[in-house]
C-alpha cells in the first residue's frame, strides 16, 4: 500500500521521464504602418530598421524615389514604401527599413509598431481583402503581409523593363 507521500514523488520523479516536445517553429516580423493601416513584414527580408535618418533628394523626378541615405558608409536608394503601395505621401517618413538584397534599398514609412512573432503554423493565407493590393502576400495576425521582394522586383522593372 502506497501512502499519498510515496504516490506525488512517484509522479513527480515520473514528470522528468516524459520526453519534451520541441517548441513550434515561428517566423518573425516588424509591425509597421503606413498612414492609419498596419502591415507586417518578415524580418527575414530585412537588413537593418532605422529612424530618424538624413535622406538627401535626389538630382531626378524618379516615382517613389525620395533620395539617399547612408547606411555604414554606403549610400542606398530609399524609396517610399507608402507610394509604392498606393498611398499618398502626406508627412515625410520618420522610419526607413533597408531590405536585404543584393543592391541595398532602403524604404520609408510612417511608423514602427513593434517586432512580432507568429507559429509557422499559422503562415501567411493569400485573401481577396489583401491580393487587390500590389505586393501585398497575405495575412499574419490581421495586418497584411508586405513582400519587399516583390517590390524590389517592380522597381528593377521600372528602371530596367
Amino acid at each position: 500500500m502506497t501512502t499519498e507521500a510515496e504516490r506525488l514523488k512517484q509522479e513527480f520523479d515520473a514528470g522528468f521521464a516524459l520526453a519534451i516536445a520541441p517548441p513550434e517553429p515561428f517566423d518573425d516580423y516588424l509591425a509597421l504602418r503606413l498612414g492609419d493601416d498596419g502591415y507586417v513584414v518578415s524580418l527575414t527580408d530585412v537588413a537593418s530598421l532605422h529612424a530618424d535618418r538624413t535622406i538627401v533628394a535626389p538630382f531626378t523626378a524618379r516615382p517613389h524615389l525620395l533620395g539617399v541615405a547612408g547606411f555604414r558608409g554606403v549610400l542606398v536608394p530609399v524609396f517610399d514604401l507608402r507610394t509604392l503601395l498606393g498611398y499618398s505621401a502626406t508627412s515625410a517618413p520618420r522610419w526607413l527599413v533597408v531590405a536585404k538584397s543584393p543592391k541595398p534599398t532602403a524604404f520609408a514609412f510612417d511608423a514602427f509598431d513593434s517586432f512580432m512573432r507568429s507559429p509557422r503554423s499559422q503562415a501567411p493565407a493569400e485573401s481577396a481583402a489583401t491580393s487587390a493590393r500590389r505586393h501585398v502576400r497575405g495575412v499574419i495576425s490581421s495586418r497584411p503581409l508586405i513582400a519587399l521582394s516583390s517590390v524590389l522586383d517592380a522597381l528593377e522593372q521600372e528602371i530596367h523593363p
